[in-house]
Protein backbone atom coordinates (compact mmCIF):
# COMPACT_ATOMS: atom_id res chain seq x y z
CA UNK A 1 0.00 0.00 0.00
CA UNK A 2 2.77 2.33 0.95
CA UNK A 3 4.51 1.45 -2.10
CA UNK A 4 1.33 2.23 -4.16
CA UNK A 5 1.11 5.64 -2.63
CA UNK A 6 4.72 6.65 -3.18
CA UNK A 7 4.71 6.16 -6.82
CA UNK A 8 1.77 7.84 -7.28
CA UNK A 9 3.48 10.78 -6.15
CA UNK A 10 6.43 10.20 -7.46
CA UNK A 11 4.23 9.98 -10.45
CA UNK A 12 2.47 13.64 -9.62
CA UNK A 13 6.12 14.89 -9.15
CA UNK A 14 7.40 14.10 -12.63
CA UNK A 15 3.82 16.06 -13.77
CA UNK A 16 5.27 19.28 -15.92
CA UNK A 17 3.44 22.67 -15.14
CA UNK A 18 2.11 22.23 -18.72
CA UNK A 19 0.52 18.86 -17.94
CA UNK A 20 -1.07 19.83 -14.68
CA UNK A 21 -2.21 23.23 -16.32
CA UNK A 22 -3.88 20.69 -19.25
CA UNK A 23 -5.45 18.33 -16.88
CA UNK A 24 -6.64 21.11 -14.67
CA UNK A 25 -8.38 22.93 -17.30
CA UNK A 26 -10.12 20.16 -18.56
CA UNK A 27 -11.37 19.31 -14.43
CA UNK A 28 -12.55 23.34 -14.74
CA UNK A 29 -14.27 22.14 -18.23
CA UNK A 30 -15.98 19.13 -16.34
CA UNK A 31 -16.78 21.10 -13.25
CA UNK A 32 -18.46 23.78 -15.66
CA UNK A 33 -20.85 21.82 -17.15
CA UNK A 34 -22.25 21.06 -13.62
CA UNK A 35 -22.22 24.91 -12.82
CA UNK A 36 -24.71 26.29 -10.83
CA UNK A 37 -25.66 29.95 -11.08
CA UNK A 38 -23.28 32.95 -12.31
CA UNK A 39 -20.23 34.18 -11.05
CA UNK A 40 -21.43 37.94 -10.50
CA UNK A 41 -24.55 36.88 -9.12
CA UNK A 42 -23.46 35.05 -6.09
CA UNK A 43 -20.94 35.32 -3.25
CA UNK A 44 -20.26 31.68 -3.05
CA UNK A 45 -17.73 30.64 -4.93
CA UNK A 46 -18.57 27.08 -7.33
CA UNK A 47 -15.80 24.55 -8.08
CA UNK A 48 -15.23 25.98 -11.36
CA UNK A 49 -14.41 29.40 -10.14
CA UNK A 50 -12.00 27.64 -7.72
CA UNK A 51 -10.37 25.74 -10.28
CA UNK A 52 -9.80 28.73 -12.62
CA UNK A 53 -8.40 30.66 -9.74
CA UNK A 54 -5.60 28.36 -9.33
CA UNK A 55 -5.30 27.39 -13.25
CA UNK A 56 -4.91 31.10 -13.87
CA UNK A 57 -2.44 31.48 -10.91
CA UNK A 58 -0.33 28.56 -12.42
CA UNK A 59 -1.08 29.51 -15.92
CA UNK A 60 0.80 33.27 -15.28
CA UNK A 61 4.01 30.74 -13.55
CA UNK A 62 3.88 28.64 -16.44
CA UNK A 63 4.10 31.76 -18.62
CA UNK A 64 6.26 33.46 -17.46
CA UNK A 65 9.08 30.92 -16.46
CA UNK A 66 9.20 29.41 -19.88
CA UNK A 67 8.87 32.55 -21.64
CA UNK A 68 5.63 32.12 -23.32
CA UNK A 69 3.54 35.13 -22.85
CA UNK A 70 4.04 36.29 -26.55
CA UNK A 71 2.95 32.45 -27.46
CA UNK A 72 -0.09 32.43 -25.22
CA UNK A 73 -1.72 35.32 -27.34
CA UNK A 74 -0.24 34.58 -30.58
CA UNK A 75 -2.11 30.83 -30.29
CA UNK A 76 -5.27 32.89 -32.08
CA UNK A 77 -5.03 34.31 -35.30
CA UNK A 78 -3.77 38.04 -34.98
CA UNK A 79 -6.90 39.46 -36.81
CA UNK A 80 -8.87 37.93 -33.71
CA UNK A 81 -6.18 39.27 -31.49
CA UNK A 82 -6.73 42.39 -33.04
CA UNK A 83 -10.57 42.35 -32.38
CA UNK A 84 -10.55 41.50 -29.26
CA UNK A 85 -8.19 44.68 -28.00
CA UNK A 86 -10.32 46.55 -29.73
CA UNK A 87 -13.33 45.23 -28.28
CA UNK A 88 -11.83 45.39 -23.99
CA UNK A 89 -10.91 49.03 -25.36
CA UNK A 90 -13.79 50.15 -26.54
CA UNK A 91 -15.56 49.11 -23.44
CA UNK A 92 -12.91 51.05 -21.09
CA UNK A 93 -13.64 54.05 -23.67
CA UNK A 94 -17.76 53.07 -22.97
CA UNK A 95 -16.93 53.01 -19.59
CA UNK A 96 -14.73 56.57 -19.06
CA UNK A 97 -17.28 58.50 -20.87
CA UNK A 98 -20.16 56.74 -18.39
CA UNK A 99 -18.20 57.90 -15.52
CA UNK A 100 -16.89 61.54 -16.50
CA UNK A 101 -19.53 62.54 -19.00
CA UNK A 102 -22.85 60.73 -17.32
CA UNK A 103 -22.31 60.98 -13.91
CA UNK A 104 -23.15 56.83 -13.84
CA UNK A 105 -21.89 55.63 -10.70
CA UNK A 106 -19.56 52.12 -10.48
CA UNK A 107 -20.65 49.08 -8.16
CA UNK A 108 -19.29 45.88 -7.08
CA UNK A 109 -21.96 44.70 -9.76
CA UNK A 110 -19.83 46.50 -12.20
CA UNK A 111 -16.80 45.09 -11.44
CA UNK A 112 -18.51 41.51 -10.99
CA UNK A 113 -19.86 41.45 -14.43
CA UNK A 114 -16.98 42.62 -15.90
CA UNK A 115 -15.54 40.05 -14.61
CA UNK A 116 -17.49 37.54 -15.63
CA UNK A 117 -16.64 38.49 -19.15
CA UNK A 118 -12.91 38.76 -18.40
CA UNK A 119 -13.52 34.77 -17.65
CA UNK A 120 -14.80 34.14 -20.53
CA UNK A 121 -12.19 35.57 -23.03
CA UNK A 122 -9.66 33.82 -20.57
CA UNK A 123 -11.11 30.82 -20.90
CA UNK A 124 -11.14 31.72 -25.33
CA UNK A 125 -7.48 32.47 -24.96
CA UNK A 126 -6.67 29.21 -22.36
CA UNK A 127 -8.65 26.70 -24.49
CA UNK A 128 -6.98 27.97 -27.60
CA UNK A 129 -3.76 28.02 -26.22
CA UNK A 130 -3.52 24.16 -24.72
CA UNK A 131 -5.46 22.68 -27.59
CA UNK A 132 -2.86 24.51 -30.25
CA UNK A 133 0.28 22.55 -28.60
CA UNK A 134 -2.03 19.56 -28.16
CA UNK A 135 -4.81 18.22 -30.65
CA UNK A 136 -5.66 15.17 -28.19
CA UNK A 137 -6.64 17.56 -25.00
CA UNK A 138 -8.66 19.74 -27.57
CA UNK A 139 -10.32 16.28 -28.00
CA UNK A 140 -11.11 16.17 -24.27
CA UNK A 141 -11.68 19.49 -23.99
CA UNK A 142 -14.79 19.30 -26.70
CA UNK A 143 -16.05 15.78 -25.59
CA UNK A 144 -16.15 16.63 -21.97
CA UNK A 145 -18.79 19.59 -23.04
CA UNK A 146 -20.99 16.37 -24.38
CA UNK A 147 -21.61 15.53 -20.70
CA UNK A 148 -25.10 16.86 -20.52
CA UNK A 149 -26.31 14.12 -22.20
CA UNK A 150 -26.45 12.06 -18.65
CA UNK A 151 -29.41 14.98 -18.34
CA UNK A 152 -31.71 12.70 -20.14
CA UNK A 153 -31.87 10.77 -16.98
CA UNK A 154 -34.21 13.57 -16.25
CA UNK A 155 -36.72 12.95 -18.79
CA UNK A 156 -36.81 9.17 -17.20
CA UNK A 157 -37.20 10.42 -13.11
CA UNK A 158 -39.70 13.42 -13.67
CA UNK A 159 -41.39 13.60 -17.29
CA UNK A 160 -41.05 17.75 -16.95
CA UNK A 161 -38.22 20.00 -16.45
CA UNK A 162 -40.75 23.32 -17.18
CA UNK A 163 -40.30 25.64 -14.46
CA UNK A 164 -38.07 23.81 -12.36
CA UNK A 165 -39.93 23.23 -9.23
CA UNK A 166 -38.22 23.29 -5.85
CA UNK A 167 -38.09 19.73 -6.01
CA UNK A 168 -36.26 19.45 -9.17
CA UNK A 169 -32.45 18.29 -8.71
CA UNK A 170 -31.91 20.33 -11.89
CA UNK A 171 -32.67 23.43 -9.60
CA UNK A 172 -29.93 22.95 -7.94
CA UNK A 173 -27.69 22.76 -10.92
CA UNK A 174 -29.07 25.00 -13.75
CA UNK A 175 -31.37 27.36 -14.80
CA UNK A 176 -33.73 26.34 -18.16
CA UNK A 177 -32.17 29.77 -19.85
CA UNK A 178 -28.34 27.83 -19.02
CA UNK A 179 -29.59 24.50 -19.31
CA UNK A 180 -31.07 24.43 -22.62
CA UNK A 181 -27.95 26.22 -24.30
CA UNK A 182 -25.67 24.06 -23.22
CA UNK A 183 -27.65 21.00 -24.31
CA UNK A 184 -27.22 22.57 -27.74
CA UNK A 185 -23.82 21.24 -28.03
CA UNK A 186 -24.15 17.24 -27.45
CA UNK A 187 -27.63 17.61 -29.42
CA UNK A 188 -25.50 18.98 -32.72
CA UNK A 189 -22.59 16.32 -32.04
CA UNK A 190 -24.90 12.98 -32.26
CA UNK A 191 -27.05 14.51 -34.99
CA UNK A 192 -24.27 15.44 -36.85
CA UNK A 193 -22.58 12.11 -36.20
CA UNK A 194 -25.92 10.23 -37.27
CA UNK A 195 -26.22 12.14 -40.53
CA UNK A 196 -22.47 11.02 -41.35
CA UNK A 197 -22.81 7.40 -40.56
CA UNK A 198 -26.48 6.80 -41.81
CA UNK A 199 -25.38 3.84 -43.59
CA UNK A 200 -24.25 2.38 -39.88
CA UNK A 201 -28.02 0.66 -39.27
CA UNK A 202 -27.06 0.18 -35.36
CA UNK A 203 -24.66 3.59 -34.62
CA UNK A 204 -28.26 5.44 -36.71
CA UNK A 205 -30.38 3.85 -34.28
CA UNK A 206 -28.39 4.64 -31.22
CA UNK A 207 -27.97 8.21 -32.46
CA UNK A 208 -31.65 8.91 -33.20
CA UNK A 209 -31.93 7.74 -29.56
CA UNK A 210 -29.69 9.50 -27.94
CA UNK A 211 -30.46 12.58 -30.18
CA UNK A 212 -34.35 12.77 -29.60
CA UNK A 213 -34.03 12.38 -25.28
CA UNK A 214 -31.51 15.48 -25.95
CA UNK A 215 -34.01 17.01 -27.93
CA UNK A 216 -36.75 16.12 -25.30
CA UNK A 217 -34.52 17.95 -22.82
CA UNK A 218 -34.64 20.87 -24.54
CA UNK A 219 -38.19 20.97 -25.33
CA UNK A 220 -39.01 20.49 -21.21
CA UNK A 221 -37.54 23.66 -20.65
CA UNK A 222 -40.12 25.92 -22.11
CA UNK A 223 -37.60 28.21 -23.45
CA UNK A 224 -38.12 30.21 -26.45
CA UNK A 225 -34.72 30.70 -26.90
CA UNK A 226 -34.08 26.95 -26.91
CA UNK A 227 -37.19 25.98 -29.22
CA UNK A 228 -35.90 29.10 -31.76
CA UNK A 229 -32.28 28.02 -31.70
CA UNK A 230 -32.93 23.89 -31.86
CA UNK A 231 -35.09 24.67 -34.75
CA UNK A 232 -32.81 27.32 -36.34
CA UNK A 233 -29.79 25.09 -35.90
CA UNK A 234 -31.27 21.71 -37.21
CA UNK A 235 -32.39 23.83 -40.26
CA UNK A 236 -28.31 24.30 -40.74
CA UNK A 237 -27.05 21.19 -40.13
CA UNK A 238 -29.33 19.96 -42.67
CA UNK A 239 -28.59 22.18 -45.56
CA UNK A 240 -25.12 22.42 -44.77
CA UNK A 241 -24.87 18.23 -44.51
CA UNK A 242 -26.58 18.30 -47.66
CA UNK A 243 -25.02 21.01 -49.75
CA UNK A 244 -21.84 18.80 -48.93
CA UNK A 245 -21.43 16.30 -52.60
CA UNK A 246 -25.01 17.47 -52.91
CA UNK A 247 -27.86 15.01 -54.91
CA UNK A 248 -31.82 14.87 -54.29
CA UNK A 249 -31.54 11.76 -52.45
CA UNK A 250 -28.98 12.98 -49.99
CA UNK A 251 -30.93 15.85 -49.78
CA UNK A 252 -34.75 14.30 -49.05
CA UNK A 253 -32.98 11.81 -46.25
CA UNK A 254 -31.12 14.13 -44.32
CA UNK A 255 -34.45 16.50 -44.04
CA UNK A 256 -36.66 13.44 -42.76
CA UNK A 257 -33.88 12.16 -39.91
CA UNK A 258 -33.54 15.90 -38.97
CA UNK A 259 -37.58 16.28 -38.88
CA UNK A 260 -38.07 12.77 -37.28
CA UNK A 261 -35.30 13.36 -34.70
CA UNK A 262 -37.56 16.66 -33.71
CA UNK A 263 -40.75 14.77 -33.98
CA UNK A 264 -39.63 12.03 -31.65
CA UNK A 265 -38.02 14.44 -29.23
CA UNK A 266 -41.46 16.69 -28.95
CA UNK A 267 -43.98 13.20 -29.05
CA UNK A 268 -41.84 12.40 -25.45
CA UNK A 269 -42.77 15.35 -23.76
CA UNK A 270 -45.70 15.40 -21.32
CA UNK A 271 -48.84 17.28 -22.31
CA UNK A 272 -47.83 20.00 -19.93
CA UNK A 273 -44.84 20.35 -21.54
CA UNK A 274 -46.30 20.47 -24.94
CA UNK A 275 -48.81 23.29 -23.47
CA UNK A 276 -46.03 25.65 -22.55
CA UNK A 277 -44.18 25.37 -25.69
CA UNK A 278 -47.60 26.11 -27.91
CA UNK A 279 -48.35 29.40 -25.45
CA UNK A 280 -44.38 30.58 -26.33
CA UNK A 281 -45.32 30.20 -29.74
CA UNK A 282 -48.39 31.12 -30.48
CA UNK A 283 -48.58 34.01 -28.10
CA UNK A 284 -45.56 35.68 -29.29
CA UNK A 285 -47.58 36.08 -32.45
CA UNK A 286 -49.96 38.12 -30.44
CA UNK A 287 -48.20 40.65 -28.89
CA UNK A 288 -48.33 43.11 -31.92
CA UNK A 289 -51.69 42.85 -32.74
CA UNK A 290 -53.36 43.37 -29.16
CA UNK A 291 -50.79 45.37 -27.32
CA UNK A 292 -49.13 48.61 -27.36
CA UNK A 293 -45.11 49.03 -27.41
CA UNK A 294 -44.70 51.59 -25.10
CA UNK A 295 -43.25 55.28 -26.03
CA UNK A 296 -39.58 55.73 -23.99
CA UNK A 297 -37.92 58.85 -23.29
CA UNK A 298 -34.96 59.14 -21.74
CA UNK A 299 -34.27 61.53 -18.94
CA UNK A 300 -31.48 61.81 -16.02
CA UNK A 301 -32.61 61.86 -12.21
CA UNK A 302 -30.14 62.20 -9.36
CA UNK A 303 -29.83 59.06 -7.21
CA UNK A 304 -28.45 59.68 -3.81
CA UNK A 305 -24.86 59.90 -4.24
CA UNK A 306 -25.62 62.69 -7.00
CA UNK A 307 -25.02 60.61 -9.85
CA UNK A 308 -27.06 60.91 -12.62
CA UNK A 309 -28.40 57.46 -14.11
CA UNK A 310 -30.96 57.28 -16.80
CA UNK A 311 -34.90 56.78 -16.15
CA UNK A 312 -37.48 54.85 -18.36
CA UNK A 313 -40.75 55.40 -17.63
CA UNK A 314 -43.19 53.47 -18.94
CA UNK A 315 -46.76 54.06 -20.33
CA UNK A 316 -50.09 51.76 -19.98
CA UNK A 317 -49.48 48.62 -21.79
CA UNK A 318 -52.81 46.76 -22.16
CA UNK A 319 -53.15 42.85 -22.45
CA UNK A 320 -55.53 40.51 -24.62
CA UNK A 321 -57.84 41.11 -22.28
CA UNK A 322 -57.56 44.94 -21.79
CA UNK A 323 -56.63 44.89 -18.41
CA UNK A 324 -54.19 47.11 -17.00
CA UNK A 325 -50.93 45.85 -15.33
CA UNK A 326 -47.61 47.74 -14.16
CA UNK A 327 -44.99 45.07 -14.07
CA UNK A 328 -43.61 43.33 -16.79
CA UNK A 329 -43.01 39.83 -15.92
CA UNK A 330 -43.04 36.48 -18.18
CA UNK A 331 -44.92 33.41 -16.99
CA UNK A 332 -45.89 30.17 -18.39
CA UNK A 333 -49.03 27.98 -18.08
CA UNK A 334 -51.46 30.79 -17.11
CA UNK A 335 -54.01 32.53 -18.73
CA UNK A 336 -53.80 36.75 -19.03
CA UNK A 337 -50.54 36.48 -19.67
CA UNK A 338 -48.61 39.82 -20.20
CA UNK A 339 -46.62 40.94 -22.93
CA UNK A 340 -43.03 39.14 -24.02
CA UNK A 341 -40.44 41.06 -21.96
CA UNK A 342 -37.96 40.65 -24.81
CA UNK A 343 -40.23 43.01 -27.18
CA UNK A 344 -40.39 45.52 -24.41
CA UNK A 345 -36.74 45.61 -23.75
CA UNK A 346 -35.12 45.34 -27.23
CA UNK A 347 -36.89 48.82 -28.61
CA UNK A 348 -35.66 50.03 -25.15
CA UNK A 349 -32.44 49.33 -25.10
CA UNK A 350 -31.84 49.34 -29.11
CA UNK A 351 -32.67 53.27 -29.05
CA UNK A 352 -30.64 53.98 -26.09
CA UNK A 353 -27.53 52.38 -27.91
CA UNK A 354 -28.33 54.44 -30.73
CA UNK A 355 -27.60 57.99 -28.67
CA UNK A 356 -24.89 56.45 -26.85
CA UNK A 357 -22.38 55.55 -30.08
CA UNK A 358 -19.31 54.75 -27.57
CA UNK A 359 -21.24 52.94 -24.87
CA UNK A 360 -21.75 53.15 -21.50
CA UNK A 361 -18.95 50.48 -20.28
CA UNK A 362 -20.24 47.70 -18.01
CA UNK A 363 -22.18 50.33 -16.10
CA UNK A 364 -25.23 48.71 -18.01
CA UNK A 365 -28.84 48.09 -16.89
CA UNK A 366 -28.37 47.13 -13.20
CA UNK A 367 -27.46 50.92 -13.12
CA UNK A 368 -30.50 52.24 -14.53
CA UNK A 369 -33.76 53.59 -12.67
CA UNK A 370 -36.30 51.53 -14.66
CA UNK A 371 -39.53 52.57 -13.63
CA UNK A 372 -43.68 51.97 -14.42
CA UNK A 373 -46.55 54.67 -14.78
CA UNK A 374 -46.47 54.78 -11.01
CA UNK A 375 -42.74 55.43 -9.59
CA UNK A 376 -42.49 51.42 -9.48
CA UNK A 377 -38.78 49.92 -9.92
CA UNK A 378 -38.69 47.35 -12.81
CA UNK A 379 -35.98 44.29 -13.12
CA UNK A 380 -34.79 45.59 -16.28
CA UNK A 381 -31.82 44.63 -18.51
CA UNK A 382 -31.45 43.84 -22.40
CA UNK A 383 -31.71 40.05 -22.50
CA UNK A 384 -29.56 40.29 -25.68
CA UNK A 385 -25.47 39.70 -25.87
CA UNK A 386 -25.37 41.64 -29.20
CA UNK A 387 -27.24 44.23 -27.43
CA UNK A 388 -25.22 44.06 -24.06
CA UNK A 389 -22.15 44.26 -25.99
CA UNK A 390 -23.31 47.07 -28.34
CA UNK A 391 -24.23 48.76 -24.42
CA UNK A 392 -21.08 47.91 -23.09
CA UNK A 393 -18.69 48.89 -26.29
CA UNK A 394 -20.61 51.02 -28.58
CA UNK A 395 -20.09 50.62 -32.49
CA UNK A 396 -16.67 49.70 -32.16
CA UNK A 397 -17.45 47.09 -29.49
CA UNK A 398 -20.50 45.42 -31.60
CA UNK A 399 -18.26 45.78 -34.86
CA UNK A 400 -15.37 43.52 -33.07
CA UNK A 401 -17.56 40.86 -31.38
CA UNK A 402 -19.23 40.47 -35.02
CA UNK A 403 -16.04 40.25 -36.35
CA UNK A 404 -14.52 37.57 -34.02
CA UNK A 405 -17.52 35.51 -34.38
CA UNK A 406 -17.64 35.56 -38.22
CA UNK A 407 -13.83 35.03 -38.43
CA UNK A 408 -14.23 31.61 -36.39
CA UNK A 409 -17.72 30.80 -38.40
CA UNK A 410 -15.78 31.59 -41.57
CA UNK A 411 -12.05 29.33 -40.69
CA UNK A 412 -14.43 26.57 -39.46
CA UNK A 413 -16.76 26.34 -43.08
CA UNK A 414 -13.14 26.66 -44.83
CA UNK A 415 -11.76 23.81 -42.56
CA UNK A 416 -15.08 21.73 -43.59
CA UNK A 417 -15.28 22.34 -46.83
CA UNK A 418 -11.43 21.20 -47.45
CA UNK A 419 -12.28 17.94 -44.84
CA UNK A 420 -15.83 17.65 -44.54
CA UNK A 421 -16.27 15.14 -40.88
CA UNK A 422 -19.09 15.21 -38.19
CA UNK A 423 -17.02 16.80 -35.60
CA UNK A 424 -16.35 19.83 -37.77
CA UNK A 425 -20.30 19.34 -38.98
CA UNK A 426 -20.90 19.70 -35.08
CA UNK A 427 -18.59 22.29 -34.10
CA UNK A 428 -20.33 24.53 -37.10
CA UNK A 429 -23.86 23.86 -36.00
CA UNK A 430 -23.76 24.01 -32.57
CA UNK A 431 -21.32 28.01 -32.90
CA UNK A 432 -24.11 29.06 -35.55
CA UNK A 433 -26.93 27.61 -32.94
CA UNK A 434 -25.52 29.28 -29.79
CA UNK A 435 -24.93 32.23 -32.16
CA UNK A 436 -28.54 32.34 -32.11
CA UNK A 437 -29.26 30.99 -28.61
CA UNK A 438 -27.21 34.64 -27.19
CA UNK A 439 -29.79 36.70 -28.41
CA UNK A 440 -32.53 35.61 -25.86
CA UNK A 441 -30.25 35.94 -23.12
CA UNK A 442 -27.23 38.27 -21.89
CA UNK A 443 -24.78 35.85 -21.58
CA UNK A 444 -21.49 37.57 -21.54
CA UNK A 445 -20.63 35.10 -18.65
CA UNK A 446 -22.01 31.81 -20.53
CA UNK A 447 -18.82 30.21 -20.84
CA UNK A 448 -19.29 27.71 -22.93
CA UNK A 449 -20.13 29.63 -25.93
CA UNK A 450 -15.71 31.28 -25.52
CA UNK A 451 -15.17 27.66 -25.42
CA UNK A 452 -16.81 26.46 -28.47
CA UNK A 453 -15.05 29.58 -30.43
CA UNK A 454 -11.78 28.42 -29.27
CA UNK A 455 -12.47 24.79 -30.29
CA UNK A 456 -14.02 26.32 -33.17
CA UNK A 457 -10.91 28.07 -33.81
CA UNK A 458 -8.47 25.26 -33.36
CA UNK A 459 -10.43 22.87 -35.36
Amino acid sequence: MNNNIKKIIEKIKSLSLETINKNLLLIALISLVFRHGSFYNSSIPKPFEIFFVVLFILNGIYLIKNNKIKDFFLSVPKKILIAIGCLFFSIFIGWAVAILFMGMATTIHTFLEFGAFSIGITMFFLVSFYAKNDQNYGKKYFYALLLPIFYIIFILYRGTIAGLDSNSLLTFMLNPNVLYKILLIPTFFFISKLLCELKNKWMTIGYIIISSLLVAVIFLTASRGGIVSLFSGAIFIWLVFSVHQFNWKKFFLGGIVVLAILSFGFLMIPNLSKEAIFNKIFYTASIFNDNKIPTITFNTLNNNNNNKIPTITFNTLNNNNNKKISTITVTTLTQNLPPEARFIEWPIFFKYVLVHPFGVGPNSHADFNIVDKNGVHLEFGPNNTYLLIWLWGGLLGIGSFLYIIWSVFKMLWIKLKNNFNSKSLALLSILFALSISITFDASLSFYWFFIILALSLRE
